[in-house]
């Protein structure tokens, strides 16, 4: 009798540890997808909302998977929504890990925009300036960029969009030059 007992509570304990075992396998593998090791990355991450009064719109990232081999340029896009605003020039702010990361291009998706970057150590600036001759109306809904980078080193590699650095923010300007303050996001990229 007390042998029956204990193989029960053997098998209730078993059951348990099991139990717990899949919950945590499927937890792991949850936070894996949601942070875009090992599946699909594209879709978009925000840091939370700038506490600025004109904040309008976002930027972010967007890729077609998560996993990239060292040297091995592949791109990355730019996506934004401007929120029905007609854009003529941007500034954004990139932080990266300038040793595990090289940005070797970046072109606009837009004709009508200039781009010209600045360089820092960890930090890409860019500004977007519309063509004085252009008399079309840019509303922001989608593709903004597409960066051309090399991974240079293994790992778990961070890109984002920060809304301010020094002097430097990252920024809309519309039509009648208001300045406007983007919600800004980041994309994580495993590198092997």
């Amino acid at each position: 009798m007390e042998k029956k007992q204990d193989e029960r509570s053997f098998s209730k304990s078993t059951l348990f540890v099991i139990i717990i075992t899949v919950f945590l396998a499927v937890f792991v593998f949850q936070q894996r997808i949601r942070v875009g090791i090992g599946g699909n990355n594209s879709f978009q991450r925000f840091f939370p909302e700038p506490s600025k009064s004109n904040t309008s719109g976002e930027m972010s990232f967007i890729t077609d998977k998560g996993r990239y081999k060292t040297g091995k340029p592949f791109t990355i896009q730019i996506i934004g929504n401007s929120i029905g605003r007609a854009i003529v020039g941007y500034d954004m702010i990139l932080e990266f890990d300038s040793s595990s990361l090289e940005i070797a291009q970046i072109a606009s998706a837009h004709e009508d925009f200039q781009i010209f970057t600045y360089k820092n150590p960890g930090q890409e600036i860019i500004t977007g300036t519309k063509y004085p001759s252009s008399s079309t109306k840019t509303f922001f809904e989608g593709e903004i960029l597409t960066l051309t980078v090399i991974p240079q080193k293994k790992g778990i590699l961070t890109l984002s969009l920060v809304s301010e650095r020094g002097k430097e923010k990252t920024q809309w300007v519309d039509g009648d030059t208001n300045i406007i303050y983007p919600r800004v996001g980041y994309i994580t990229l495993d590198i092997y």
